[in-house]
């Protein structure tokens, strides 16, 4: 069994597609128990795909901003 620490460094490798099968299965369990480890999977993957989207509009529209306002305050609830 993992510990947090290491859950979060296997969600930021998980990021980067360097995350081999066994440790994907050992955050996979880690995941179902812990719901702070959960809470940040999700944020964290949240985050990745805004800056995605980011990289590759340059900028964001005037909806696009206030969604994603909303969005965090939300997230933050």
């Amino acid at each position: 069994m993992i510990n947090c620490k290491e859950s979060t460094r296997l969600t930021i490798k998980k990021e980067e597609n360097k995350i081999t099968l066994r440790e994907r299965i050992e955050l996979s369990f880690h995941l179902m128990m812990c719901k702070f480890c959960s809470a940040f999977n999700v944020q964290n993957s949240w985050i990745n795909g805004v800056s995605k989207h980011a990289e590759a509009h340059d900028s964001f529209s005037e909806s696009e901003k206030q969604d994603l306002e909303v969005r965090m305050k939300d997230s933050t609830k």
